[in-house]
């Protein structure tokens, strides 16, 4: 038994097959990704211009920042509203720890926010 404690080795057509599974599963996600790098937040495909600048005549156009939506004068929701309010508790550290009483207390300040809303 010349071959007792010899590790079998793998034929070509196993390397091949091993080999050619793994690069289908890289190209696939090659694939699967490559969208989430070319659209932008209006799901539109930035436009490649020529420019002069830098980046050389070839170089794509950078996309300005969009402005943030919310100003200060805009009003608030209840969703923001209970979040701020259960941050705010969060926050306090004499805040109850039962959840049944924090909901209270933030359903409490939702109100007080929501009415000093309605006032202006």
């Amino acid at each position: 038994m010349p071959n007792a404690g010899a590790v079998e080795r793998p034929t070509g057509t196993r390397v091949f097959a091993r080999i050619a599974g793994r690069c289908t599963v890289v190209a696939l996600t090659t694939l699967a990704l490559a969208g989430c790098f070319e659209a932008n937040s209006d799901g539109a495909a930035p436009a490649a211009g020529v420019n002069g600048g830098p980046g050389g005549a070839n170089a794509a156009t950078i996309a300005a920042p969009v402005p943030a939506a919310v100003s200060s004068a805009a009003p608030v929701t209840m969703q923001k509203a209970r979040a701020d309010c259960w941050m705010d508790l969060e926050n306090n550290k004499k805040a109850p720890h039962d959840l049944e009483q924090r909901n209270k207390m933030v359903e409490q300040c939702v109100a007080a926010k929501m009415n000093g809303q309605a006032s202006r």
